[in-house]
């Protein structure tokens, strides 16, 4: 079949981490070629990205300057991880990816034109998933959380436009939109529902095919 590349997406409080790992350990139950991956994660920008913002310094910086950093760190996650991966005819699930940076920029005012030509280098995800919650059910989970939040993650306004401009990328972009208000086990059905018909429609339409 080849390499398959699944993003999950959303703003903070929708569910990323937990679904994508949910998604992860489903799919690994059959797929022994399952990968997860996460941005910013554990490679030397990502690192440097936690870094600044644990110690607060990343709040100091020119949001486009931010907004690089990020880049950064999905040029790196590109070229380590995803393009061996896809190379080995994997599926990968990631907890994040250039979307979210995308959105995340244009919530913070950076040129929404510019961003977006800053990920010409990123492979486009075979199928993205947006989970979609609404700003006042995301913080109210935020709130519940047992760490240290951002400002941004404690700010509902931030935060309604931030799923603002995921929504303005889903009319853009080929991005499939999963309702993430209900629960965990809800919201993962309708996940597992979108994937296995995207697999199993990539099987009956492989792309080489004649």
């Amino acid at each position: 079949m080849g390499g398959f590349l699944i993003s999950i997406d959303g703003i903070d409080g929708s569910g990323k981490t937990t679904q994508a790992k949910l998604l992860y350990d489903y799919l690994s139950q059959t797929r022994s070629d399952a990968l997860l991956l996460v941005a910013p994660g554990d490679r030397p920008i990502g690192r440097f990205i936690h870094q600044l913002g644990r110690s607060g310094l990343i709040r100091g910086l020119n949001h486009s300057v931010a907004s690089l950093l990020w880049a950064a760190d999905i040029a790196e996650l590109v070229s380590a991880r995803l393009n061996p991966a896809m190379a080995a005819d994997k599926t990968i699930i990631a907890d994040r990816y250039f979307y979210s940076n995308i959105a995340y920029a244009a919530a913070m005012n950076v040129d929404y034109n510019w961003i977006t030509h800053v990920y010409e280098f990123a492979r486009e995800p075979d199928l993205s998933i947006l989970l979609d919650a609404a700003e006042e059910i995301a913080i109210g989970r935020i709130q519940n959380r047992n760490k240290p939040t951002s400002c941004h993650e404690r700010d509902i306004r931030f935060l309604a436009n931030l799923r603002k401009h995921f929504l303005r990328l889903s009319t853009e972009r080929d991005i499939v939109i999963v309702n993430s208000n209900g629960s965990i086990t809800e919201t993962q059905q309708e996940i597992r529902k979108v994937v296995a018909f995207r697999l199993k429609l990539l099987q009956l339409c492989p792309a080489d095919a004649s």
